[in-house]
């Protein structure tokens, strides 16, 4: 039998709020299609924006979620960040 390739996709984009709503339903879809396809997600670590639904989008349908983010950066938006991997 035929082992499937199984990859850590990064994806770095963008953590505002401010984008387009077909942006943000693509960024959901395509989460969710990463988790279908039995790849774990590795990103950026908001939970706004583009990034947030793509991590959305990948928990939703079962996926592993990694978030990483510079140490320096959890001071006052320590709230908007996940702090731990999630599968």
């Amino acid at each position: 039998a035929e082992q499937e390739l199984m990859a850590k996709v990064v994806v770095f984009c963008s953590s505002k709020d401010s984008i387009a709503p077909a942006i943000k339903e693509e960024a959901r879809l395509f989460g969710k299609a990463l988790a279908e396809a039995g790849h774990e997600l590795v990103y950026g670590g908001a939970k706004l924006g583009a990034m947030g639904l793509v991590a959305d989008g990948c928990l939703s349908a079962g996926g592993k979620v990694t978030g990483i983010f510079a140490k320096k950066d959890l001071g006052p938006k320590a709230d908007c960040c996940l702090q731990a991997s999630q599968a």
